[in-house]
């Protein structure tokens, strides 16, 4: 039978295309790999996939993508989407029970890997043998980028609440400006660069994140 892995990222096309990336890393190291991605929806506006995932499919055969069936969300007031992605993916195990059973007839699964918020489909894995493997989508760029801004607004903000709780837009540029000239702002800056450099030296040939894939898929022949 053909070898097979599982991707199942959350809805939102951010960690859609991180774990697409992810497949095509392993078909780099594996090129005769299947690789499968597992698609759910979910009550909000999480930004449209379509075109995306018809271009990869169209490009790379090797990739193959497994809408799950929409799933009904008992009556709730919550409008968090976080909360809500989480419920909903908790309620497709079923589905993820029925389509990695469907996979299986035709390829040997090799692993099933899930991003943050469908950790709730380990159980399934574990269920049905299935190694489970969990993987941070996110750019190492675009986290470090939050990081940085994170880190300056926790600065700027608290100089510029005046007492009765309003926040002047002008104030806040200045602030944040006044941080980003300053020799801590600087600091800031360079730690997110040299960070970013690792990252991106983790991922080129002979780095550490390669090595680690490549051993990953290695073990796989020995099963």
């Amino acid at each position: 039978m053909e070898e097979a892995i599982v991707l199942y990222p959350s809805p939102p096309i951010g960690h859609l295309i991180s774990m697409v990336e992810l497949g095509k890393l392993l078909l780099t190291q594996k090129p005769s790999l299947s690789i499968h991605i597992l698609i759910t929806t979910v009550p909000y506006d999480s930004g449209s996939t379509a075109p995306y995932i018809a271009n990869v499919a169209a490009t790379i055969p090797s990739i193959k993508f497994h809408h799950l069936p929409t799933v009904t969300l008992p009556s709730t007031k919550t409008t968090h989407h976080e909360e809500l992605a989480f419920e909903v993916l908790r309620l497709s195990n079923p589905h993820v029970r029925e389509e990695l059973l469907s996979i299986s007839k035709n390829y040997t699964i090799h692993g099933l890997v899930v991003d943050f918020f469908c950790c709730a489909a380990l159980s399934v894995a574990k269920e049905l043998n299935i190694p489970g493997y969990h993987f941070f989508t996110s750019g190492a760029e675009q986290r470090l980028n939050r990081i940085f801004l994170v880190e300056e607004m926790k600065l700027a903000l608290p100089m510029n609440e005046s007492d009765d709780g309003f926040v002047c837009s002008a104030e806040v540029e200045e602030r944040v400006l006044g941080l980003m000239e300053s020799e801590e702002g600087k600091l800031i800056r360079e730690r997110a660069i040299a960070m970013k450099i690792a990252a991106q030296a983790a991922l080129n040939e002979g780095g550490s994140s390669r090595v680690a894939l490549s051993q990953l898929v290695e073990s796989w022949k020995h099963k």
